[in-house]
């Protein structure tokens, strides 16, 4: 009897109207305890609700995951971003070479002459 009174002073506080005429928790009372009865199978209805559309996402999830096309997306998506990566190297190495020219060509107007190409036979140091 101890269990069921601290039931149902729980679920009097956190569901209001459950008081039926003012009654206190513990009254006697019929419809009082018919509103209890009805806030604990409410509850119990929500959380198995909340199981069910877990459970059904759940397969969904599984369903997709085994299918091919989580894989065959994936793949296409890095198709792209390869082909991204390479047009943007290509455009660095374009700009590179054209900021090269202006270098030289800027110091052929002054009168330097411009140092060949880096090459390995002037390499002093070890590594």
């Amino acid at each position: 009897m101890v269990i069921a009174r601290v039931i149902a002073r729980v679920l009097t506080r956190a569901i209001p109207g459950a008081f039926y005429r003012g009654r206190p928790w513990g009254a006697s009372g019929s419809r009082w305890r018919f509103d209890v009865l009805v806030a604990i199978v409410g509850k119990a209805a929500g959380l198995v609700a909340t199981g069910l559309a877990g459970a059904a996402a759940l397969e969904g999830v599984k369903k997709v995951a085994q299918s091919g096309v989580l894989h065959n997306t994936a793949v296409a998506v890095t198709s792209w971003g390869l082909r991204g990566a390479r047009a943007a190297e290509v455009g660095a190495e374009k700009a590179r070479l054209t900021a090269s020219d202006i270098v030289s060509e800027a110091r052929e107007r002054i009168g330097e002459q411009t140092p060949p190409p880096a090459s390995g036979a002037d390499h002093a140091h070890e590594h």
